[in-house]
């Protein structure tokens, strides 16, 4: 009797396709009109293939063992980058043109596998929409008649911004430096229609050769139209960053993503988020209740320019109305300095 993922793989293919069209539609009620938004979205084939690994192979592969896999026959997979929530990252070569490419494959037991499909095709949908050069670029997405889902990126080099802080705080100049580049790919993200709902630290990376920072990972991004139609009230984000109408299950707009940009400008500079608790508990109630504190406060030898403590807690307020309206207006008020 075939595994539930391998069973389900060979219905996805209609289920997918279905879902695609029923997306394409809603995005393009969504989407705010913008030159970095893609107009020309294409229509990526997501029928399965019969070429490919099965996730045994991926998983031999993960451990180290020297395979040669090819998923559907257009990618060498080589090694093992990394894991994440939902699944796991190799590095890969293009049959083609030998060009480096990152695959994200999804990887989750199979009790919330068709939930964590619809979920992983909705990622790639949303991060493929939009083109800029401080996002990850999506080349391609599918799946294979036996069972393996994926998302082709490009290939970055570097690390997150949350392991360059396990060294060191930034400073003020390379803060600033940062933030410029997270603003301009988070505004790019908005005039999308999309909302990001989990930007941090681990999700913003440096990418050395380009000295530019990409964002990454839209596992949980969703539209603002489609956050209207869905009253499920369902928290999702990273407690240290989420604003407090994130934490409290509401309708999200572009303002929460704004909160937790000042909530990563506060951890670049510092080394620590605005808010601690000792339980998740207690540290959503200093997001919802407790008045930021000021940066001079967070950290010893702190050096900052006059008028980026009036910025932050503009940044952190907990009514969305007296924060910046837009990323660009974050973004310009931190270039004046």
């Amino acid at each position: 009797m075939p595994s539930v993922p391998t069973a389900w793989a060979r219905a996805l293919h209609l289920f997918t396709a279905v879902e695609y069209h029923l997306d394409r539609s809603q995005v393009a009620a969504d989407a705010v009109p913008c030159s970095r938004a893609r107009a020309d979205t294409p229509i990526i084939d997501i029928r399965p293939q019969t070429q490919g690994p099965t996730s045994a192979d991926l998983h031999r592969l993960a451990a180290g063992d020297p395979l040669e896999l090819v998923l559907n026959g257009r990618y060498r997979l080589e090694r093992l980058l990394g894991r994440g929530g939902m699944g796991a990252v190799y590095l890969a070569r293009t049959l083609s043109s030998g060009q480096r490419v990152a695959i994200k494959v999804l990887d989750i037991d199979e009790h919330h596998y068709r939930w964590a499909v619809t979920q992983f095709i909705r990622e790639a949908r949303l991060a493929a929409r939009i083109h800029h050069a401080n996002i990850v670029e999506i080349h391609d997405f599918g799946t294979t008649s036996r069972g393996v889902v994926y998302i082709v990126m490009e290939h970055l080099e570097g690390r997150d911004l949350e392991a360059m802080l396990r060294d060191r705080r930034l400073g003020w100049g390379w803060t600033r430096y940062v933030m410029l580049q997270v603003c301009a790919g988070v505004e790019a993200i908005h005039e999308g229609g999309v909302v990001h709902r989990d930007l941090k630290a681990s999700n913003c990376f440096y990418v050395e050769r380009e000295a530019t920072i990409k964002i990454l990972d839209f596992g949980v991004a969703t539209t603002e139209r489609r956050q209207l139609e869905d009253a499920s009230g369902a928290v999702v984000g990273t407690p240290e960053y989420m604003a407090p109408e994130q934490i409290r299950g509401e309708p999200l707009d572009r303002r929460a993503d704004v909160y937790s940009a000042g909530a990563l400008l506060c951890k670049l500079l510092t080394g620590r988020a605005p808010f601690r608790g000792c339980t998740t508990e207690e540290l959503f109630n200093h997001q919802l209740h407790t008045a930021p504190p000021p940066l001079r406060t967070l950290a010893r030898g702190l050096h900052f320019p006059r008028g980026l403590e009036d910025i932050v807690a503009r940044a952190l307020a907990k009514d969305p109305s007296e924060r910046f309206s837009t990323m660009a207006e974050l973004g310009d008020a931190l270039a004046s300095l």
